[in-house]
């Protein structure tokens, strides 16, 4: 979109929304000491410019603490949350688009703190004006989160149990700030006017671009706890095939540390984690608690015949090596399919050959396990499961062999009471 058009529909946007964001800067300034507006230095081609938001930190909180933000940062504001969270922080860069120091679509600008020129990624990036909004904006609409997150990983990796600011840094620099740039390369490479539109009409309605990619690949290996880079393959297909899940109910079985109900939840689904194993539930909600999600998570002791959740209907049931060790998968079925309401997705990625998978469990998780009951997983098993919800796509991995098989429930269908 020519950027002349761009600065007379931000300027447009500025005598519209002007009131509001007046009415928003007086409440800023009501209900914390310290100057309505926060200056940011920001990155665009050849040189640096000023970036205008609400303050959503406390005075001079952002130049005492890490230069970049997680969930939960106390410095941000009761208000701050909601500016940040709802992104009403950011009208006021409808100014410099104005300006022509950005364009309503583009990359996100970016702290000269963390932009390397000579790095030829940052290069193509940074050489091309910043916009407001754009495909990685949406993507990364809970950056916060998937910081906190990425930043935990990290404290893990060397024995910590909380994130240091250094934590902070390093899982900015090296996972959440280069999955940003791929994907703005990626929109640089492909922009259309059609599209940026659509990102403009995408932004109005509060909707990622692609929900699916809200969490970057490169993240997945914190999630994903053991079976390696074809479990993160098959884990990344299952979530992509999701699609936008705000606002769904989630009903998660083998919830085991929590964590895949905690990437649920901060991709803004409502969820509810299962287990047949005594105790998982303190560490699962320390999890969730600790990436800001906690009032969307619940989790529970299960029987392993869904007795927790019965009569509850769920938009999606997502498993992970499950079907593989019941022993009565038809009766299990039949109870995934009374709690997913009609059209809901049963998503499940198993491993194949009982065997393999014995052994290996046996060697990198040390956990205790009836390996009895555990049974192969083949085209026959995908067959059963087609016999109870109709199947939308199976996709395998032949080494380790892992199937992905995601399922519909038939709309017609009522849920049994």
């Amino acid at each position: 979109m020519p950027g002349v058009i761009q600065r007379l529909l931000a300027g447009l946007g500025l005598l519209v929304l002007g009131p509001f964001i007046l009415g928003l800067a007086v409440l800023v300034r009501l209900t914390s000491p310290g100057p309505a507006f926060h200056r940011a230095t920001r990155v665009r081609p050849g040189g640096t410019f000023t970036l205008y938001k609400l303050r959503s930190m406390g005075a001079g909180a952002a130049g005492a603490g890490p230069g970049i933000t997680r969930s939960g940062d106390p410095r941000v504001t009761r208000l701050g949350r909601i500016l940040r969270r709802t992104k009403l922080d950011e009208l006021p860069q409808l100014w410099n688009v104005v300006r022509g120091d950005m364009l309503l679509v583009g990359p996100r600008p970016e702290d000269p703190r963390f932009v390397e020129l000579d790095d030829p990624l940052h290069a193509l990036v940074f050489s091309a004006t910043p916009g407001i909004t754009g495909p990685t904006a949406l993507a990364f609409r809970n950056e916060e989160e998937i910081l906190a997150i990425a930043a935990r990983a990290v404290a893990h990796a060397v024995g910590r149990v909380v994130a240091t600011p250094e934590d902070l840094d390093h899982a900015y620099r090296q996972t959440v700030l280069p999955a940003k740039l791929r994907m703005d390369a990626h929109y640089l490479a492909t922009r259309t006017l059609r599209g940026d539109v659509g990102v403009l009409l995408q932004t109005a309605g509060g909707r990622a671009a692609v929900e699916g990619d809200l969490v970057e690949r490169s993240a997945m290996t914190y999630f994903v706890e053991w079976g390696g880079r074809p479990w993160e393959d098959m884990v990344w297909r299952g979530i992509q095939a999701l699609g936008d899940i705000r606002d769904r109910r989630i009903l998660e079985i083998g919830a085991r540390s929590g964590r895949m109900a905690t990437l649920f939840a901060t991709m803004g689904a409502t969820v509810v984690g299962i287990d047949i194993v005594a105790g998982f539930e303190t560490a699962a909600a320390a999890e969730a608690a600790a990436s800001g999600v906690a009032s969307r998570v619940e989790f529970r002791l299960d029987d392993g015949r869904l007795s927790s959740v019965a009569g509850e209907t769920f938009d999606v049931v997502f498993t992970k090596s499950v079907l593989v060790v019941i022993p009565d998968r038809d009766g299990y079925l039949a109870a995934v399919r009374d709690v997913l309401r009609p059209g809901g997705l049963l998503v499940s990625i198993e491993n194949g050959q009982g065997g393999l998978l014995a052994r290996f469990l046996r060697r990198v998780r040390r956990v205790s396990w009836d390996y009895r009951q555990i049974d192969y997983f083949d085209r026959r098993a995908v067959d059963q499961v087609a016999t109870v919800l109709p199947l939308v796509m199976v996709k395998t991995h032949r080494m380790p062999p892992i199937w992905l098989i995601i399922a519909r429930r038939s709309s017609g269908d009522s849920v049994r009471r």
